[in-house]
This record gives C-alpha cells, sequence and structure tokens, in this order.
C-alpha cells in the first residue's frame, strides 16, 4: 500500500490457481513492479521512511514481549540474550505452545506448522508438562550449593589475578614517572654545570611530553585503594543463599514468571529435532568448572549426550 501511494503498481502478488495452504502472497521477486504507473501522492523517500517506522515499531513491540509475558508456556519467548529459547531444527522457526483441548495435552509446536502447515515444516510436537518438568530436573540437579560454591571459588581465583594485574600496571607507570625525574634532574643539573641547553632541548621535549601522557593516563583512573577495593573478593557463604534463591525460583510453588526469569537466564537455547528428541544448551559457564552445557532427551529426562559427560560434580 505505501508503495502504491508511491506511484507504483504492483501485480502478481497473490496466489491464485494452486495456491499454497496457509501463504497469501508470492515470493517479493515474483512480482512485477512498475514505477510511475499512476500519481503518487508521496515520494520514494516518504515511502521508506514510513516502512522503517512501522519496521521500528515492530521490534518496539516484539521486545517488549507481550505476548510472552502473557503466555502460559514456561519455554516461550527468548532467553537473557533477546534471542528464541526454543526453537525447530527442521525449519528454524520458533516453538510455541499449542492447546488442542479436550483430552490431548498440550504440546510445543513449531510455528511455521502451526501457521502455515505440515507442507512447510514436518517436525514432530512434543508434551509440554514433560519437557518442562525435565528442564526444571536438570537446573535443580545443577545449580546446587556445591556447583555454587565452585562457582564462587573460581570467581574469587580470577578476582585474585585481576588485583594482581591492576597493582603491576599501576607500578609500572609510577615507576616509568620516577625514572623520567630523575633524567629530567640530572638535564637541570647539566645545564646549571655550563652545558649549552640546546645540546638536551628534544630530550627535555620527549621526556615531558612522557611524563604528560603518563600522569594523564593515572590520573584518569580511580586512585589504586578503589580500583582493587571494586574487586572484593565474594563470600563464600553466599554459596548457600544463591542456591537456595535458585531452588526457591524452581519450586512448585513459584510463580511462573519466577520460573520464567531463571529458565530464561540459565538456558541458552533448545532445540527440537526432526527425530523428535530435545537438545538443552545451557548458557555458557564463564568459569569454565567443565560442568556439561549441553543436554538431550532420554525418555521423560534431559541427560548429556555421549561425549558430554559431566565432569562436576564429582
Amino acid at each position: 500500500m505505501v508503495w502504491t501511494a508511491a506511484g507504483y503498481g504492483l501485480w502478481n502478488k497473490y496466489h491464485r490457481k494452486h495456491r499454497v495452504r496457509g501463504e497469501k502472497f508470492k515470493p517479493t521477486d515474483e512480482w512485477e513492479v512498475e514505477p510511475n504507473a499512476h500519481p503518487a501522492i508521496i515520494s520514494d523517500v516518504d515511502a521508506r521512511a514510513i516502512i522503517a517506522v512501522g519496521r521500528e515499531r515492530t521490534k518496539v513491540y516484539e521486545r517488549g514481549r507481550r505476548k510472552e509475558q502473557a503466555s502460559p508456556y514456561l519455554l516461550s519467548g527468548d532467553n537473557a540474550q533477546g534471542t528464541p529459547l526454543f526453537i525447530c531444527g527442521v525449519c528454524g522457526s520458533r516453538m510455541i505452545g499449542s492447546n488442542p483441548g479436550g483430552r490431548n495435552r498440550r504440546k510445543y509446536t513449531c510455528s511455521t506448522k502451526m501457521y502455515k502447515g505440515a507442507d512447510h515444516c514436518r517436525s514432530t510436537r512434543i508434551d509440554t508438562e514433560r519437557l518442562e518438568r525435565a528442564v526444571l530436573d536438570v537446573l535443580r540437579q545443577r545449580f546446587t550449593r556445591e556447583y555454587m560454591l565452585a562457582v564462587i571459588r573460581a570467581a574469587n581465583e580470577e578476582i585474585r589475578r585481576q588485583r594482581h594485574a591492576v597493582r603491576q600496571v599501576t607500578d609500572v607507570r609510577e615507576v616509568r614517572l620516577r625514572e623520567i625525574e630523575v633524567q629530567l634532574k640530572r638535564i637541570r643539573d647539566s645545564i646549571l654545570a655550563g652545558i649549552d641547553p640546546a645540546v638536551w632541548a628534544d630530550e627535555s621535549k620527549r621526556l615531558a611530553k612522557e611524563k604528560a601522557e603518563l600522569e594523564a593516563s593515572l590520573a584518569a583512573e580511580p586512585p589504586k585503594q578503589e580500583q582493587t577495593a571494586a574487586l572484593e573478593p565474594i563470600p563464600e557463604d553466599r554459596a548457600e543463599e544463591l542456591a537456595r534463591r535458585v531452588a526457591q525460583a524452581l519450586a512448585e510453588s513459584a510463580t511462573l514468571d519466577e520460573r520464567k526469569r531463571i529458565v530464561k537466564t540459565l538456558v541458552q537455547q533448545m532445540t527440537l529435532t526432526s527425530q523428535g528428541i530435545v537438545y538443552l544448551e545451557l548458557t555458557p559457564d564463564p568459569l569454565d568448572l567443565n560442568a556439561p552445557t549441553l543436554y538431550a532427551m532420554s525418555g521423560d529426562k534431559l541427560v548429556p549426550p555421549t561425549g558430554f559427560e559431566p565432569v562436576f560434580p564429582p
């Protein structure tokens, strides 16, 4: 409609005979487009601006995830990074919840298959309750007090390394400043002793410039005490508190919103393959504790596939 208002004529847009189920329009590269087909009421620039506004509004709506927030399905919507949480391994579309009603149980179904039909995606469906229970079991088993304690200890080790690095970098610059001060004093002493100042002119300028750069670099950073104070070790007794908070968010008594938040934080992505196998990938462990991050559906459980056996906890 926008391009028609800009004076373009568009034909061959719709499927007529042998229409593909669920599709109204043909691919845009099959459309017949003729510019200046009739008097325009807006310019090409206006048309592009209108379309850009519409796309931005769509993005804002999707970022708001209003449907997702209202969805009763635990694995709907996006993960914490803003990418689809559960996808179809056949066509790459989102998996969405569906409720056939009656005696049929709720299922996760490929959105392409749901809206366009089986001709577009021949993926299978999976029982909602069975899958959600398996995902929650994995998260409960992994994020225990022992795991949290290992994370805290690994984080504290990294903090110690960073504190040492901060002190080292600052010390190197301060040492160099002291060296420059000594060199400049020697130059001043030699000039007072009768040496021609022109002999030291270039060296004096170079040292003065280097000194100013080092002083500016040190002044731009917080004092050393503040930098190291920001890298305080995490008390190990917080492990129990963190594990308890995760357990509460995953408990049956927790609200759906609480469960969604924790799942979207801890799960990177889930994929349903054409064989009906679900792969669960947890958020990568930044501290590399050698715990498994990939799980596959086996019966009613998600377990590490062959070659991904857990190393932690022992």
